[in-house]
């Protein structure tokens, strides 16, 4: 089929004119609206963000105080811990010296009785000073051999023995003696 327009040529423009002004107008609202729809969608995307932003900002606080709290139990833990290792150490050393003493007092022949013990701590061990009184030179001399054969002493060293006058039933005259010694415990 065909089209024919029996309009006059100024009608037909205006008519044309008229077709685009509508269009024209038909596109700025299509391009407002799309505009509407863009600016909408980013700031619903802008409000979203900030509430996620308060949201974080919510639980970084919280996390924050759950921190605090974690670094404090830290500190008290460490703290706990350095008491426990002191613990350990004065129960470790009170064996030692129990362990000591019970060593020292089987080397101990019954003629023997000790005056004094000295203990000095070195990077080896302890250094001990003993001091003694005995009825005669036989039962140092056992003590002294009894000490080098034991396994926890080292260096057994009879320092001096002297004189030390008479004591109790008989008159018995004792001497006085004195003994360094190491110990591995």
């Amino acid at each position: 089929m065909i089209k024919i327009n029996l309009l006059p040529r100024d009608l037909k423009k205006e008519e044309g004119a008229r077709y685009q002004i509508q269009f024209s107008i038909a596109g700025i609202i299509i391009l407002i609206i799309l505009l509407l729809v863009l600016y909408v969608s980013k700031m619903l995307t802008f409000v979203n963000l900030n509430k996620q932003m308060v949201q974080k900002n919510s639980d970084l606080e919280k996390v924050s105080a759950l921190v605090a709290v974690v670094d404090q139990e830290k500190q008290q833990k460490a703290i706990l811990d350095r008491k426990w290792g002191i613990i350990e150490r004065l129960l470790q050393g009170r064996f030692k010296w129990a362990m000591l003493m019970d060593e020292l007092s089987s080397c101990l022949p019954k003629s023997i009785w000790l005056t004094g013990l000295n203990s000095t701590r070195t990077e080896g061990g302890n250094v001990l000073s003993i001091n003694g009184i005995a009825f005669d030179n036989f039962a140092i001399a056992d003590f002294v051999t009894t000490l080098e054969d034991n396994q926890y002493f080292d260096n057994v060293e009879l320092i001096a023995i002297t004189e030390g006058g008479t004591t109790g039933k008989g008159n018995r005259s004792t001497l006085t003696f004195s003994i360094t010694l190491s110990s591995k415990l």
